[in-house]
């Protein structure tokens, strides 16, 4: 009879771990940026956001390598203070002043192929990290995007809509 007991408490808890986990972490197939040019060659970003929850900041990096073998960051451009609520919303543009108020660190040139975009958000007045999601400016040659819809790292074309979508959020009080 004790070990039924401890089996069914074990298999509680574990189911609501479970349960729990998926609520707050992204699963295995982490959801996907959006991205492509503006009319003037800017780089759009759509990123997937779940109702009640807002863009706070961005901010661009890619990997350097350093001389010992392992690697570090390094950032190209940051961010924060959205001006619109489009970017509020999770669209904006990299390096555009009609997105961000304040830039901590300016845009230098051009953009490499590939590189990061790392996001900040609020939710319910709390600011913190959101996700990361790997850019590849490559996927852009080809591709013929109309006015909603955006390239991700995979390959595949989205509109803003469904980029949020693969959050699966229900409602303002949903986490991803």
């Amino acid at each position: 009879m004790l070990i039924g007991k401890l089996a069914w408490g074990a298999v509680v808890g574990v189911v609501g771990a479970v349960l729990m986990s998926a609520c707050t972490y992204p699963g295995p197939n982490p959801a996907e940026f959006g991205y492509k040019r503006a009319a003037d060659g800017d780089i759009v970003i759509a990123y997937p956001l779940c109702p009640g929850h807002a863009v706070a900041g961005a901010a661009i990096y890619v990997r350097a390598d350093d001389d010992g073998g392992d690697f570090d960051f390094k950032t190209l451009w940051q961010a924060d203070r959205p001006v619109a609520k489009s970017v509020e919303a999770g669209v904006f543009t990299v390096g555009a002043p009609e997105s961000f108020q304040t830039e901590k660190r300016r845009l230098q040139g051009d953009l490499p192929n590939g590189f990061y975009v790392e996001v900040t958000e609020t939710f319910q007045g709390s600011t913190a990290d959101g996700r990361d999601g790997w850019i590849d400016l490559k996927r852009l040659a080809s591709a013929d995007l109309k006015v909603d819809e955006f390239m991700t790292n995979k390959g595949k074309v989205m509109t803003r809509a469904e980029i949020s979508d693969q959050l699966g959020c229900r409602s303002a009080n949903s986490t991803p």
